[in-house]
């Protein structure tokens, strides 16, 4: 019987209901029942049953159905209303893609996390007190400890063969052999990326990309090319012996012959650049506020722009898997991209994997430095829904 009273009601919520629902495409494309929804329901079952309780202690009306319908009405209102602020909230936190919930494995840091590299099995992780070197087999478990003391880090590196330890930093370049030892300074002034083959390391001060073999012992010039832009970041390609370059809007290839650097190419990719990555034949590069453009990178001499992706308010980091590409988008978490798809479809969103700013892919595994709780992430890659 209270349930026929319910029923005007009801419908009554419904009505205004199913129109903001259909203005609101976003919230639907989540596969999310809206809140509006749930909510306006809840309320009207809660208030019907709320003006059964008045009319029964007799402070409501003397129409019970009355009673009953005005408090239904009431509470799928109150519903409705706040239901519709969550939905709100919802569609701006997720920017209308689904939400991934992504099992994930953490281990806290003993500082602010800054950049990390990974080689095998080993991960370092560099802070703003120097870098943790870890053992990533069934769990993350920490190995050691690494350039204690060393401020303001902007890139690492693991070398091939030996493991050892390239660290760029503000005052110079610095090499740590893979387990004890003390660092080696090879190169003084302003290093703002690295990276490294089996032999030698590879760095750049503004425009100029130098190089320096691993058994270097100590400080000197090194030979080097300038590239004419400021290099925001280096990724060397073992597989094809090339080095890849970053400027603010450009990706340059350049090929490694013996013993020094030619330039292969360079591909215009738009202002922004702060991160590449590369997975086979495929480049992903982040650009700031302009999101995400991928390569295709089979031919070194003449890469392509395949797609562009700009569905986050700012890309930090990317990182490639297979054909899923992750987006490091800072507070909003991760976005999850099929690279393949033309143009590059959004699969989801992570948010609960952090703040994002730095993101790494290798040998099945993705790793994510959550600036929120100063922590690295490990999930398996390739994600799947």
């Amino acid at each position: 019987m209270r349930l026929g009273l319910l029923i005007p009601a009801l419908l009554l919520s419904a009505a205004p209901l199913s129109l903001a629902a259909q203005s609101d495409a976003a919230t639907a494309s989540t596969s999310r029942v809206p809140r509006r929804t749930l909510l306006a329901i809840i309320g009207t079952l809660v208030g019907g049953a709320g003006g059964a309780v008045l009319h029964h202690d007799g402070s409501g009306t003397a129409c019970r159905a009355c009673t009953i319908g005005a408090g239904a009405l009431i509470g799928g209102i109150a519903g409705l209303l706040i239901g519709r602020e969550v939905d709100q909230s919802y569609a701006l936190r997720y920017r209308g893609v689904p939400r991934l919930r992504i099992p994930f494995m953490e281990q806290p840091l003993d500082g602010d996390p800054l950049a990390l590299t990974a080689r095998d099995t080993l991960l370092a992780v560099a802070t703003s007190t120097g870098v943790t070197v870890l053992s990533s087999n069934g769990g993350l478990t920490t190995r050691g400890r690494r350039a204690n003391g060393i401020r303001g880090i902007s890139a690492i590196d693991l070398t091939g063969r030996t493991h050892a330890l390239a660290v760029a930093t503000p005052t110079g370049l610095y090499l740590y052999p893979p387990r004890h030892g003390a660092g080696t300074l090879l190169r003084e002034g302003t290093i703002q990326a690295a990276t490294a083959s089996d032999d030698h390391v590879f760095f750049a001060l503004g425009p100029r990309i130098e190089w320096a073999p691993l058994d270097a012992d100590s400080a000197r010039s090194w030979p080097g090319q300038d590239v004419g832009a400021p290099v925001a970041d280096l990724e060397w390609d073992d597989r094809r012996q090339i080095l890849w370059a970053l400027g603010d809007t450009l990706v340059i290839a350049l090929e490694w012959r013996g013993d020094s650097l030619h330039s292969s190419s360079r591909v215009g990719v738009g202002a922004g650049g702060r991160a590449l990555t590369i997975h086979g034949d495929r480049m992903a590069v982040a650009l700031g506020p302009a999101g995400v453009v991928i390569l295709d990178t089979s031919d070194p001499a003449a890469p392509r722009v395949t797609s562009r992706w700009a569905e986050a308010r700012f890309v930090y980091d990317v990182a490639l898997a297979g054909e899923r590409l992750y987006a490091g988008a800072g507070p909003e978490g991760v976005f999850v991209i099929d690279a393949a798809a033309a143009p590059a479809r959004t699969l989801g969103l992570a948010f609960d994997l952090g703040f994002a700013a730095t993101l790494l892919s290798r040998s099945g595994y993705t790793y994510i430095l959550d600036r929120r709780t100063a922590s690295v992430r490990r999930i398996v890659t390739p994600t799947t829904r």
